[in-house]
């Protein structure tokens, strides 16, 4: 973000990171993973508040994927 600031604010753009459901609920299939996610969110709202109205900061925290690695979990996670 700090890189790419002087950028986003000439164009009035947006900042996006993709996080995970993990961040908001923790499913205890790893807890590092979860408390990453957790401090991404949290750091995305941060540069919100600190970076608008110039600059938009969107966070994206999709959920399990039924593709790949979230086939291998079992039906009932």
């Amino acid at each position: 973000m700090h890189a790419a600031k002087k950028y986003l604010d000439d164009s009035e753009g947006a900042f996006i990171t993709t996080a995970s459901l993990a961040g908001v609920k923790v499913s205890g299939s790893s807890l590092a993973y979860s408390v990453t996610k957790a401090a991404q969110i949290h750091l995305a709202k941060g540069l919100a508040m600190s970076a608008s109205p110039r600059i938009r900061v969107n966070i994206v925290s999709p959920g399990l994927m039924l593709a790949g690695f979230g086939l291998l979990f079992p039906p009932e996670k």
